[in-house]
């Protein structure tokens, strides 16, 4: 049976990934979708079924809600199992198992712990227990929501239901080195810099032509005066 360690903080992932399976798209009776979140050291793993799906794994294909509901402990048992997680080749064991009936489809959310590790590796143990023509995707995300794997097609057979995700170059985030600043020295003065302001040429030519015009109007007057 799963452990079960309250880690307050893991619940904020968990309300999440639910969040994200109720704006999914409704899924056909055959398919199947996961969205496995991870934040360096826990995976958050939440898996959309058809309820028809659902009710094969707990043996009542009818898929009705009623019944689910009914079956609910046996269904978080086998939500447990729906994906064998492994970590650099290591199986993973859920510590938390929550199943929930949204819009009409199967939620299955699961909380695998982690820790360092250089790879991590999903296969769809659930597609064992459907017949041929059953199958499912997986996306991985960060904690941004920054897309770091994706398999848009399992299907039922060896190698086709598996799916792997190196980790060494998504863990391993380079941070660039600050600048050194070299600190002032006590005796030094900074002297604020004279600017010289800048006058655009067109006005400066603008001025001198009406300068030119009204001296020329002044000479003509005094001309025409001296005439008269």
């Amino acid at each position: 049976m799963p452990a079960t360690i309250s880690i307050p903080k893991r619940f904020h992932g968990i309300l999440a990934t639910f969040m994200m399976a109720g704006i999914a798209q409704a899924h056909q009776p055959y398919e199947s979708s996961a969205h496995a979140r991870f934040d360096g050291e826990t995976l958050e793993l939440t898996v959309v079924a058809s309820l028809e799906i659902a009710g094969r794994m707990v043996g009542d294909p009818s898929g009705s809600i009623a019944a689910l509901e009914e079956l609910r402990p046996q269904l978080v048992t086998e939500g447990a199992g729906l994906y064998e997680v492994t970590a650099d080749g290591k199986r993973l064991e859920a510590e938390r198992v929550f199943f929930s009936i949204r819009e009409g489809e199967a939620v299955f959310s699961m909380i695998f712990p982690v820790g360092n590790a250089a790879k991590l590796g999903f296969r769809a143990a659930y597609l064992d227990k459907l017949p041929i023509g059953y199958g499912g995707s997986i996306e991985v995300i960060d904690e941004s929501g920054k897309v770091l794997g994706l398999n848009p097609l399992l299907k039922k057979g060896a190698d086709k239901d598996t799916f792997g995700l190196p980790l060494t170059a998504l863990i391993s985030t380079s941070v660039p080195s600050a600048t050194p600043v070299t600190p002032a020295s006590p005796s030094a003065v900074v002297l604020p810099v004279a600017v010289e302001p800048q006058v655009d040429v067109r006005w400066s030519l603008l001025v001198a032509i009406l300068a030119v015009y009204f001296l020329a109007v002044w000479i003509a007057r005094r001309v025409q005066k001296s005439r008269n």
